[in-house]
């Protein structure tokens, strides 16, 4: 008889236990149920980062005096000097996919960080059989950096994360555009919701 009231009471206890879980479901990456984290660089960070510098480049002329239309740019790489590891081509690939869509720019896959090895073949062979080599590539190089400032004011913590994104004219070595995004967070731990 006690066994069996121990077995009922466990029994009743796992299914509350089970009731009483969240279960796990699927959320829209930029939307307001997405899990903000204070000590790292989060997707919708990335998202946000991008969409607002991106805007700032094509609202820019930065593009209108190119050599080539659309121009080409080569992407020289964006720097995580922050506290946290995480992979810089979730930022990168948001910027590549939106600059191509845009129509204002190529990206190359000859030379930067974006190389293809297949293609930058393919134009080795195409200017050795035509005899004529291409010293200029590209138009422009994407550089850029994400920087980090925490500070604590009792149990809250507060961390701004800095987005710095130069496109440079490769004819003369000028910056043809700059810009940085601030993506601020304060909170004493992880949240759900923005």
């Amino acid at each position: 008889m006690k066994k069996s009231v121990a077995l009922t009471a466990l029994t009743a206890a796992a299914a509350l236990l089970a009731g009483c879980s969240e279960s796990t479901k699927y959320v829209d990456s930029q939307g307001p149920d997405t899990v903000v984290s204070i000590d790292k660089v989060d997707i919708q960070d990335f998202a946000a980062a991008a969409d607002s510098l991106l805007t700032s480049l094509y609202d820019s002329p930065a593009f209108l005096n190119s050599p080539r239309k659309p121009a080409i740019i080569a992407v020289s790489g964006i720097s995580n000097e922050t506290s946290t590891q995480f992979d810089i081509n979730m930022l990168l690939g948001k910027i590549k996919k939106s600059i191509t869509r845009s129509g204002k720019a190529e990206i190359s896959a000859v030379v930067g960080t974006t190389q293809d090895a297949l293609t930058k073949e393919a134009k080795a062979a195409q200017e050795f059989e035509s005899g004529k080599t291409s010293n200029n590539s590209h138009d422009f190089t994407l550089v850029g950096k994400i920087l980090e400032s925490k500070t604590k004011a009792g149990s809250t913590k507060q961390t701004t994360y800095i987005f710095q994104l130069s496109v440079i004219r490769v004819a003369t070595g000028t910056e043809a555009w700059s810009d940085e995004k601030l993506i601020t967070k304060q909170g004493s731990k992880s949240s759900v919701g923005w």
